[in-house]
């Protein structure tokens, strides 16, 4: 599992340098600003959200068969 938070770290530092440098910008407040102006979720969240839903529709099916 710790492999998998670095990886994820490294891809939300990914993101957060490409804004940063989109922007120039060097304030952390101002990229967070900056990515829900434009709705985009770091990837670390976007992985949590599927992954959830993904547990939700195997129980869902689970119930079904």
């Amino acid at each position: 599992m710790w492999t998998n938070q670095y990886r994820l770290n490294s891809l939300d530092f990914t993101i957060n340098r490409f804004f940063m440098k989109l922007f120039r910008a060097t304030d952390m407040r101002t990229i967070v600003i900056m990515e829900e102006m434009f709705s985009f979720a770091l990837p670390s969240v976007r992985i949590a959200r599927r992954t959830e839903k993904f547990i939700k529709e195997l129980a869902v099916s689970d119930v079904l068969s």
